[in-house]
């Protein structure tokens, strides 16, 4: 698997350093490379290449991609998982890491995080921590003889950010090669070895805590737990981080959860109202459509946007404002049309991604053919169309660059989003068909998943 490719338009920025003379730490985020895609990685080495100036030394001979292919293992670690605290038998990393992403995230939850001053501020604004990664993320389903390891385990593409960096890696990377060992001295798979074993050698070395040796799963959690959940959730009184796992395990648990949302929605009111709406929302629950169209309607101009990081400006965090059209959208009530065509009217070229992804999102989702008219107006707009790369171009790790991805990023969700709603005068599938075309592979990959009709 790779990405979310025919959900969503969703990579971690690519690196590609250069090395002025007397540098002795380059780390780079200018581009969106697909590794597995030939031409791209061709097109990234000679763009950067004839961009190179005099003052620079070499350039690297590898891309330096944050997110790759990645295995359907015989578990599929989560975001949702390492946020909630799950731990499992068969625990071999504990990870720790802010959430390091450099990349639009696809979870949900993402939209629904409490945001205080502090953490607006922050450079990962989103909920990281420590977390665990199971032995049987290394183990590809229906395979044997074989252990993957590094960025291409069974993972969710949001997983990675916690599990990705270089002391985590190595740590993985060595519980690899003790498995492997043990499968080679014991005559059997890397599947059937015993991975208590393991864990012990592990805790005695000092990578793993003791406690690994007891833990189980500790999901599906009971009702009651559950229920204290949605309680948290919009308690104004408890600490983000508490709302942030209690979120976690409110959307990992949502059919237990649903019962009690509405419950509480029916009876809550004011800012808690608000909060159970929008879940209920994301559930794909109409209950609170009304209140969340009001509050819409009443936000007033857009919200500021949400940094994700600073070497990831363009990959901005959901806004308040785009939370209540996500979520209309996810209900997939066609009564938000209306309020999210407004919100539709209020864009331009110069208004923050993260924008244009919910508006685009959402009515996608609710396929109303009301939207194509407008959508197609927003497109055609002089700086909003025509961001396409069909052709060998200089790629710069400046501004100039990091620009031109979120004028293709913001493209083609809009295009995509035409399409899906019936398209006009069939401009959607024009502009899909020149991204088909692209010499970027996350862009090319991603405009003939829309248009063979997966994922819509």
């Amino acid at each position: 698997m790779y990405g979310c490719v025919e959900t969503d338009l969703a990579l971690q920025g690519t690196g590609l350093p250069t090395r002025p003379p007397g540098n002795s730490y380059v780390n780079t985020d200018y581009l969106l490379v697909d590794e597995s895609d030939l031409v791209d990685t061709w097109r990234a080495l000679v763009g950067a290449r004839l961009a190179a100036e005099q003052d620079v030394y070499d350039i690297g001979s590898f891309i330096q991609t944050r997110e790759r292919r990645r295995i359907v293992g015989d578990y599929l670690l989560t975001y949702l998982d390492q946020i909630a605290g799950r731990t499992y038998p068969d625990s071999i990393v504990f990870s720790g890491s802010d959430y390091d992403s450099h990349g639009y995230p696809s979870d949900p939850f993402f939209a629904l995080i409490p945001h205080t001053q502090k953490t607006l501020k922050a450079n990962h604004p989103a909920p990281g921590g420590t977390c665990y990664t199971p032995y049987r993320c290394l183990l590809p389903g229906g395979l044997e003889g074989v252990l993957v390891t590094g960025l291409a385990i069974s993972m969710h593409r949001d997983a990675s950010a916690m599990v990705r960096m270089q002391k985590d890696m190595h740590n993985q990377g060595y519980a690899a090669g003790v498995a492997a060992a043990m499968a080679v001295e014991n005559r059997c798979t890397p599947r059937q070895i015993d991975v208590k074993s393991l864990q012990k050698h592990l805790v005695e070395i000092g990578n793993l805590p003791e406690s690994v040796l007891s833990d189980a799963d500790s999901f599906p959690l009971s009702q009651a737990d559950v229920a204290a959940a949605v309680a948290r959730i919009a308690d104004g009184s408890q600490e983000r981080e508490a709302v942030c796992k209690a979120l976690a395990i409110v959307l990992s648990h949502a059919d237990l959860a649903r019962p009690d949302l509405e419950a509480r929605f029916a009876s809550a009111v004011g800012d808690q109202r608000l909060a159970y709406a929008k879940v209920l929302g994301f559930l794909g629950c109409p209950k609170g459509v009304p209140l969340l169209i009001e509050e819409l309607r009443g936000a007033g101009p857009w919200d500021a946007k949400v940094f994700q990081g600073v070497m990831a400006e363009y990959a901005h965090l959901p806004t308040p404002i785009d939370a209540l059209i996500l979520a209309l959208g996810y209900s997939g009530d066609r009564r938000a049309i209306g309020a999210i065509l407004e919100r539709l009217a209020m864009l331009d070229a110069e208004t923050t991604l993260s924008h244009h992804r919910s508006v685009a999102s959402a009515l996608e989702r609710l396929g109303d053919a009301a939207a194509a008219g407008p959508l197609a107006r927003l497109i055609q707009e002089p700086a909003v169309r025509g961001h396409a790369m069909t052709s060998l171009e200089p790629l710069y790790d400046r501004p100039v660059e990091k620009r031109r991805r979120e004028g293709a990023l913001r493209e083609i969700v809009l295009a995509r989003a035409l399409f899906r709603c019936g398209d006009c005068e069939r401009l959607g599938e024009t502009i899909l068909r020149e991204y088909q075309r692209d010499l970027r592979g996350l862009f090319a990959r991603h405009a003939s998943a829309v248009l063979h009709g997966e994922g819509g």
